[in-house]
């Protein structure tokens, strides 16, 4: 008899630990999961506040508000720096301000990035 009282406190012992160990397992899925919904909610935001910011860029531009357009288009790049569009609008801005330097170092950025996202596609 005491072998068997000895064997049952072992199992209960045993699937305690079991039990333990699955419950802080499935604690850490669900943190996990969770951290990997606010990244993707986190890119979604970001992704929102290039393209609004691309577009108003380009409203600002066609209005002839060319700081405000530069800005916003700026504004797009450090949220998505490998924008070919927005580094290309951002260079002619630079070519009609007649800031050669700046309209070269962007145009080259714009080829660039649009060689890999193509790439990509």
């Amino acid at each position: 008899m005491s072998f068997f009282i000895k064997n049952t406190k072992m199992k209960n012992f045993f699937f305690l630990v079991s039990f333990l160990l699955i419950l802080f397992s499935s604690c850490s899925l669900l943190k996990n999961k969770k951290k990997s919904n606010d990244e993707t909610i986190q890119n979604e935001k970001k992704q929102i506040a290039f393209k609004y910011n691309f577009v108003e860029a380009s409203k600002q531009k066609m209005l002839g508000n060319i700081s405000i357009a530069k800005d916003l288009y700026e504004k797009s790049i450090k949220l998505n720096p490998l924008s070919a569009s927005s580094n290309y609008e951002l260079s002619r801005i630079y070519f009609i301000e007649e800031k050669l330097d700046e309209a070269i170092f962007f145009s080259k950025k714009a080829l660039e990035y649009n060689k890999i996202t193509s790439r990509t596609f």
